[in-house]
């Protein structure tokens, strides 16, 4: 299903066009504070609301939610920070997300064992190329 990808995109949008309009004013980390705050708020009220097993997950899953916490706030502070030093929103997130889709390609398939097919490679390759046409003067 393409839901889950459609979320995402829709939800990185509005993250970005959020981020690029916090004034300059504010305080980073409490603009971040506050923007988390809502999205507790909001996931504790589904997850409570759903049924589901809120206990057993804190259980089990609280090392790699400190770590994706962790994560999400360098992001959310890289952003910020990026946009507020001039960065234009078209090119900050393409340039950020190839990097990172470069870096995920070398860990797929030096620790994970993944492959890619001749196409696929084609793919890497054109991305690696719009990479450094944005950079190019």
């Amino acid at each position: 299903s393409p839901v889950p990808l459609l979320l995402a995109v829709v939800g990185t949008v509005v993250y970005h066009l959020a981020q690029k309009s916090v004034p300059e004013r504010a305080a980073p980390f409490a603009v971040i504070a506050l923007a988390y705050l809502v999205g507790f708020v909001c996931a504790a009220g589904v997850a409570l609301g759903s049924g589901a097993a809120v206990a057993e997950t804190v259980r089990t899953a609280w090392k790699p939610a400190v770590v994706l916490g962790l994560g999400a706030l360098t992001i959310e502070v890289g952003y910020l920070l990026a946009y507020r030093i001039g960065w234009p929103v078209s090119t900050v997130s393409l340039i950020v997300n190839v990097t990172v889709a470069t870096v995920l390609l070398g860990v797929g398939l030096l620790v994970s064992r993944e492959a890619l097919s001749g196409v696929q490679w084609t793919g890497v390759a054109l991305c690696a190329l719009g990479l450094v046409l944005l950079f190019w003067r």
